[in-house]
């Protein structure tokens, strides 16, 4: 996510954003409208025979979306931000092939590290903001 993406986003999303990534992950994409089968199908091809962990198959995956979708989200006032996100909407994001996506998705150098390395962050500042 690009740091202007990611100051345009992060008012709106600082407490709802487990409500569209949540589908994300429990559905691996297969509920996404904006994805046609065939890049669901190879989501899943790689999601399932991948070397790397399927988390970090995922979170490559999401960065790449919300990469894909920066346009629409930077050009959307705060409360349709995450109505994109819930349902990234083929005329706001436009299509992309499963090719497209991956290809964006192997350049994200996310590790299982770089995910235990975020969850210690977020429980961290979780436990901050419960101890206020």
């Amino acid at each position: 996510m690009s740091a202007s993406m990611f100051q345009h986003t992060s008012p709106s999303l600082s407490c709802q954003q487990p409500s569209y990534a949540a589908t994300w992950i429990q559905t691996v994409f297969s509920d996404m409208r904006t994805l046609e089968k065939p890049v669901v199908e190879k989501v899943w091809d790689t999601f399932l025979l991948s070397a790397h962990s399927p988390a970090v198959v995922v979170m490559q995956i999401m960065l790449s979306i919300l990469q894909l979708a920066s346009p629409a989200l930077l050009a959307a006032d705060i409360d349709d931000i995450l109505v994109i996100l819930q349902t990234l909407p083929r005329e706001r994001v436009g299509e992309f092939t499963a090719e497209e996506l991956l290809a964006r998705a192997w350049q994200f150098p996310i590790t299982k590290d770089t995910l235990a390395d975020i969850e210690a962050h977020y429980l961290r500042n979780k436990k901050r903001r419960n101890s206020l």
